[in-house]
C-alpha cells in the first residue's frame, strides 16, 4: 500500500486568528508608543511655560523694584501697568533749591567712566505722583553730569530751576524712559517711550499662554508705614491646564 506524504502548514482559520493577534499586539504598542511621546511633549510644553513664566515674574519684580517712587500707574482695567526706571540716583549736598542751575551730588548708582551720558535725561527731587517726573516745579531736563575726582559730581541744569520741596533723605533720581507692561491677548508684553512722550514703542513679547482675562496688576500706593507695593497676578494656560504666579513687589526707594 502507498504511503501519502502531507505537508504541514498553516490553515486559513490559524492565519486569520494570527493576523488578528498581531493586531491587537500592534495596537496595543502603538497606543503604549503614542500615549509616552503626548506625555513627553506634554511635559516639555509645560516645562517651557513654567520657565517663561518665572522670566516673566523676575522680569517684572527686578524692574518694578528699581522704579522712581510714585512714578507707578495702573491702568482702569488692571491690564497694563507703566512706570519710570532709575538710571542714576545719589544725594544732593546743596544747601538751597531756589533758582539753580548746578546741582552737586554724590552719585549712588554706578556711574561708567568720569562723564555720565544723561543729557536730555530729566532729575526729580521729591517726586509724589507720576506728573512731577515731568512737572518744571520737582523736575529738569539735564544739559551734563561730569565727575570731579575727589569731589560731588556737579549735574548742570538745562535751565534755571526752583524746586518746589526738598527730600527728607536729600535724594535725587535721573532718568530718561517709561516702561509699560501689558496683558493683550495670550500675551504679556513689554514697550518703552522717552519720559515725556505720549507714543509707546512697538512691544515686545515676553512671555505666551497668558489668560489676560485672570491677570492682572493693582498698585497700592505708599503710605506713613511703607512704600508702594505692586501686586501682580499671571495665569497661563495650555490645552485646560492653568498655572497662576501671584506676586508682590515693594518699591523699595523713598522720595
Amino acid at each position: 500500500m502507498q504511503k501519502r506524504n502531507y505537508v504541514r502548514g498553516f490553515t486559513l482559520v490559524e492565519m486569520v486568528m494570527a493576523l488578528v493577534v498581531l493586531g491587537v499586539i500592534s495596537l496595543g504598542i502603538g497606543s503604549y508608543l503614542q500615549l509616552g511621546a503626548q506625555g513627553y511633549v506634554d511635559t516639555r510644553v509645560r516645562e517651557q511655560i513654567q520657565s517663561q513664566a518665572r522670566f516673566a515674574v523676575e522680569r517684572l519684580s527686578r524692574e518694578l523694584r528699581h522704579a522712581v517712587p510714585n512714578s507707578l500707574t495702573v491702568s482702569s482695567d488692571h491690564k497694563c501697568i507703566t512706570f519710570t526706571p532709575i538710571e542714576y540716583a545719589g544725594f544732593y549736598i546743596d544747601s538751597s533749591l531756589d533758582d539753580v542751575d548746578k546741582l552737586q551730588g554724590i552719585m549712588s548708582s554706578p556711574v561708567q567712566g568720569k562723564k555720565a551720558k544723561v543729557n536730555k535725561h530729566r532729575l526729580v527731587i521729591n517726586p509724589v505722583q507720576p506728573a512731577d517726573l515731568t512737572s518744571a516745579m520737582r523736575s529738569a531736563e539735564i544739559k551734563k553730569v561730569r565727575g570731579r575726582k575727589g569731589q560731588p559730581w556737579l549735574i548742570t541744569l538745562k535751565s534755571t530751576t526752583s524746586f518746589e520741596s526738598e527730600s527728607v533723605s536729600e535724594r535725587f533720581y535721573i532718568y530718561g524712559l517709561d516702561v509699560q507692561f501689558c496683558l493683550a491677548g495670550e500675551q504679556l508684553t513689554r514697550a518703552t517711550r522717552t519720559t515725556g512722550n505720549a507714543l509707546f514703542s512697538t512691544p515686545v513679547t515676553l512671555a505666551e499662554k497668558v489668560t489676560s482675562k485672570d491677570s492682572h496688576f493693582t498698585l497700592e500706593h505708599a503710605a506713613l508705614n511703607r512704600n508702594q507695593l505692586v501686586h501682580f497676578q499671571l495665569v497661563f494656560s495650555n490645552n485646560g491646564e492653568k498655572t497662576q504666579y501671584s506676586h508682590d513687589v515693594q518699591v523699595m526707594n523713598v522720595p
